[in-house]
């Protein structure tokens, strides 16, 4: 499968010309507001005109800059980039083999709320591809806790891009034995039958690996076209945001197929340190499955787990790079390109980049010792 290797963005929001190189496990780190969002949203935006060309082979003239996979980006001067020298926005992908470009247009003082497409390879092209397989992708804003979801007909089963048709998968594919059990881990699949573990059996082995304790039931409910579940015999409501977006992180996981894109905005988010580092042990696990993961987070122990995955040889070092996005004094991005070694460690660890433990701890000491003076 052609997977990305790397994706050159320019005119783009924050980016003037900066290219990101990707792998197996892409790793997007760094403080709020410096870019690491808008690499996701360049894919997503991508992925919209695939996904129209699909329906429209012929060709396409403009694409619409919100509502497709919760794209938020206003009008084409929102993302036109401050000061670019010409009204071009470009963004490339290279593939293992072969690059794809594309090219939009922005007229200056034309405010829309799509974007014209100047340049952009036939879908004929793109067929082959990663980023036109299927794709699972989730938003940073899922949805929280709640006893009964909706069901809807999917071209291929996913979790949703806020997590809500997370239940529907787990209630309707909850007793099928071959989805993807080359991803079970290891220890889930000793004590099962003939090695391979049913759908549900996975997830929730997964879950409790990462949030210990849990146990899900879920009931479809055809009178009214719902799903219902309850968590350790519990309304929903009552279990806090840890589980529900913790779940579809799972479930798309274990769906996601060998040749696919997930991509995963905050996985941390809810979780305690210790359920942070497993799913990172987890997305390590789903990335040397053959799915290319991307991820977007603020947590060290996100990174950390990754590094567990290398030294217990779940995933190879060479599959995983991290990007650490930072600005200059004078607000040019900077990203720095950081390796995990074969021994767990990190090549680079720059200044800003999850140092604010030992920058506390620092002060901490000083206070204490004015204190003593």
């Amino acid at each position: 499968m052609n997977y990305i290797n790397e994706i050159y963005i320019g005119g783009f929001k924050c980016f003037e010309k900066e290219s990101i190189r990707l792998r197996r496990l892409t790793v997007l780190a760094g403080s709020n507001s410096v870019g690491k969002s808008s690499v996701i949203q360049s894919i997503l935006l991508i992925r919209s005109i695939i996904d129209e060309l699909k329906k429209s082979p012929q060709g396409l003239e403009k694409i619409k800059l919100n509502e497709n996979y919760l794209l938020n980006l206003g009008t084409n001067e929102d993302i036109l980039r401050e000061n670019h020298p010409n009204q071009k926005i470009q963004i490339d992908f290279h593939f293992t083999n072969k690059e794809i470009h594309y090219i939009f247009d922005v007229p200056l003082k034309k405010r829309e709320i799509f974007i014209k497409i100047e340049k952009f390879p036939k879908y004929s092209e793109l067929k082959n591809l990663v980023l036109s397989q299927k794709f699972y992708y989730l938003h940073a804003e899922r949805i929280g806790p709640r006893p009964f979801y909706s069901i809807n007909v999917f071209e291929y089963p996913h979790s949703g891009w806020q997590g809500e048709y997370s239940i529907q998968m787990l209630t309707e594919l909850g007793d099928i034995f071959d989805i993807n059990p080359q991803k079970a881990f290891q220890k889930f699949i000793e004590d099962s039958k003939n090695g391979i573990l049913k759908f549900r059996e996975q997830v929730v082995q997964w879950m409790n690996y990462i949030i210990p304790g849990i146990n899900i039931s879920s009931t479809k409910i055809e009178e009214i076209n719902k799903v219902f579940v309850l968590y350790n015999k519990k309304t929903p409501y009552n279990v806090g945001f840890g589980i529900s977006y913790t779940l579809p992180i799972i479930i798309n996981g274990l769906l996601a197929e060998e040749g696919s894109i997930m991509i995963v905005e905050n996985p941390e988010a809810h979780l305690h340190p210790s359920g942070q580092s497993r799913i990172g042990q987890f997305l390590s696990v789903i990335a040397a499955s053959g799915v290319q993961v991307i991820v977007e987070t603020h947590s060290e122990h996100i990174i950390n787990g990754a590094r567990v995955a290398v030294m217990n040889q779940k995933i190879s070092d060479s599959d995983i790079i991290i990007n650490f996005f930072s600005k200059k004094s004078d607000e040019e991005l900077n990203i720095q390109k950081i390796e995990i070694t074969p021994k767990g460690d990190l090549d680079e660890f720059p200044r800003g980049f999850f140092d604010q433990v030992q920058i506390d701890m620092a002060e901490i000491i000083r206070k204490k010792r004015e204190a003593m003076q």
